[in-house]
């Protein structure tokens, strides 16, 4: 779902009227807020074709050091001179640009939902998806199996080798790079949540289907008594 304030065609002489009143003077984040909202505008989405034009742009670190980030912004490296301020940060900067955290549950519910998806579609995968998707299953067992290690031993906190994690069959082949890319470019995992997501409403319709009939059932069935009246009943009596 897009955001509604991505600028349209409706909108692009507000945004040409903000970038020239932004590139006017010096400005800070405070001013383009001021700004955006006086013009009508997003001063986030407005603020990018200011870019380009500028002599100095300044940034955060996960802008500067994220391909994907600085490709949204359209903002090239290439022929710049770049200087970063408390240089200092920059390896933690990094550390945590690059760094996640995942438990055992996720791991384990990860591995779950890949092999739903897996007995609906293994017949369909065909060369190198078939691969990259059994990679990733096994990448999944092997950091599973190192947590669980880890959990039976009570080791709450040691130092970890690449090939720890990456002990199980085959999974020292793995080249992470690769799957990390097809990962990226196939949105296997939008898949697999988009799969899972029908499947549960399919249950659930057909659940609830079941128990229309069951109703439709039990209102439709009828119950025989026999006639308790006097010699005058003589004909059996339903009730509804």
């Amino acid at each position: 779902r897009k955001c509604p304030h991505l600028p349209t065609r409706e909108t692009e002489a507000l945004v040409n009227d903000f970038r020239d009143h932004a590139l006017a003077k010096i400005r800070d984040i405070e001013d383009l807020g001021m700004l955006g909202k006086k013009l009508g505008v997003c001063p986030y989405y407005a603020s990018r074709p200011t870019i380009k034009p500028s002599e100095i742009v300044t940034l955060p670190y996960p802008l500067l050091l994220q391909k994907s980030a600085r490709e949204a912004l359209s903002l090239s490296l290439k022929g710049h001179v770049v200087i970063i301020d408390e240089a200092h940060n920059l390896m933690d900067a990094i550390a945590s640009i690059y760094s996640i955290s995942v438990s055992l549950a996720q791991l384990q519910r990860s591995r779950a939902q890949i092999g739903i998806y897996l007995q609906k579609f293994r017949n369909r995968l065909k060369g190198k998806n078939r691969v990259y998707v059994t990679q990733t299953v096994r990448l999944l067992d092997s950091l599973a199996a190192y947590l669980s290690a880890q959990l039976s031993s009570k080791n709450t906190e040691s130092i970890v080798e690449a090939g720890d994690l990456l002990h199980g069959k085959g999974v020292d082949q793995i080249n992470l790079y690769k799957l990390t890319r097809y990962l990226q470019e196939s949105k296997l995992a939008r898949k697999i949540e988009g799969y899972l997501i029908h499947n549960e409403q399919r249950e659930q319709r057909e659940q609830r289907e079941q128990r229309e009939q069951q109703q439709q059932q039990q209102t439709k069935r009828t119950t025989l008594t026999g006639g308790g009246g006097g010699k005058g009943d003589q004909m059996p009596r339903y009730r509804y």
